[in-house]
């Protein structure tokens, strides 16, 4: 366990001074009912304060970065954020799921969203009690407040495009035709080809928001719901 904890802390870049808060993040409940084990070893209490700390870090976030949005708008993007989707693919990118102590009921937890979106609050919420605000603060806004996840509030430009080029028999095609800087600060160039065409191409921090980008492009090319 002592090695698949330092493995843990090497992913999510920090390293808890008590050991035992983070063992204590990655407990589910099958697990304590199946060694008959104090309900409070659980994650459940440790996800409950992780959720509370999540929601004031997103929400001072966007605050202070979308100062043009009315207060339903804030609402809005909080909810998109910490949403139990986007908390649980969190979850599975960081492989939480290798970790998570379970009663041997539970199966595929990298596919089901509930247990990821929870594990990811409780190494929140114990991340929090090992450190203070702004470490725990950090850590969201690296991994969770990436340019892909922020920009997804907008709308989904490839899937509008694709709706489009239906309509039309047509089918479209991205492909990567740059790739340049170090690997903490990637630059991509995406190319939209729509039946072997070049219609465009656009840089972005990741392939998915380049991607998005191109075919923003695209609609307007093709003169289609974005002005």
């Amino acid at each position: 366990m002592e090695e698949e904890i330092k493995n843990l802390e090497k992913t999510i870049s920090y390293v808890f001074t008590d050991k035992e808060l983070l063992q204590l993040a990655l407990t589910h409940t099958s697990y304590i009912n199946e060694h008959h084990l104090n309900k409070n070893k659980s994650n459940q209490r440790i996800e409950f304060l992780g959720d509370a700390v999540l929601e004031l870090i997103t929400s001072e976030f966007i605050y202070k970065n979308y100062r043009d949005m009315a207060e339903g708008e804030l609402t809005k993007l909080r909810a998109k954020l910490v949403c139990e989707d986007s908390l649980s693919e969190l979850a599975i990118e960081l492989e939480l799921y290798k970790y998570l102590k379970v009663g041997k009921g539970e199966k595929d937890l990298s596919k089901n969203k509930s247990i990821m979106c929870d594990t990811f609050e409780s190494v929140v919420g114990a991340m929090y009690l090992d450190s203070d605000f702004e470490t725990v603060s950090k850590f969201v806004k690296r991994f969770l407040f990436t340019e892909d996840r922020l920009n997804s509030r907008n709308s989904d430009f490839k899937s509008l495009l694709q709706e489009y080029l239906h309509t039309i028999d047509k089918t479209a095609e991205y492909r990567c035709i740059d790739e340049k800087g170090p690997d903490h600060e990637k630059c991509f160039t995406m190319a939209l080809f729509v039946d072997n065409e070049l219609i465009s191409q656009a840089d972005g921090s990741s392939k998915k928001h380049a991607e998005q980008l191109a075919a923003e492009i695209g609609l307007k090319h093709y003169k289609v719901g974005v002005k």
